[in-house]
């Protein structure tokens, strides 16, 4: 239901709240899946993604954002968000890539028990997934690499 609810925050762009409802799922299923579960990665993701856009929101300058409804409260300045963002973004992009590693080792230990010359189609896929999404994305958007 969290996971629900995080897409349509994020669909709205209300980051800070998608934020939240995704690190709520994430810790529900850290405690109830393996720690190769691609449901663990993909909230990592998922994570990542909004931390990286509620980045872009602070990157924008103050001119272009719509006037808030009321005053809003003292909040951080754009320099300490944007280091926060960019720290929490690399790091759950490196969370998701941890994961589908462990979970890709885990399907080849699998793959070679069965004397089997060609790899299974989920470990084609995680290697896709690993190399082309995550990896790329961070290393694209925030020079991270593992």
């Amino acid at each position: 239901m969290l996971e629900m609810l995080s897409e349509v925050s994020m669909e709205n762009e209300m980051w800070d709240q998608a934020i939240d409802e995704v690190q709520q799922s994430l810790a529900i299923k850290q405690r109830l899946l393996s720690n190769d579960d691609r449901q663990i990665a993909h909230l990592h993701y998922q994570l990542a993604t909004a931390v990286a856009a509620c980045l872009q929101d602070a990157q924008t300058p103050p001119d272009t954002l719509p006037p808030p409804a009321e005053d809003p409260p003292p909040a951080e300045s754009a320099e300490v968000i944007i280091a926060r963002c960019r720290a929490q973004a690399a790091e759950h992009y490196g969370l998701a890539a941890k994961v589908l590693a462990r979970r890709l080792q885990a399907v080849g230990s699998a793959d070679s028990s069965t004397d089997s010359n060609e790899k299974s189609s989920e470990a084609t896929e995680l290697e896709e997934l690993l190399v082309c999404r995550v990896q790329h994305t961070c290393a694209s958007v925030f020079r991270c690499t593992w």
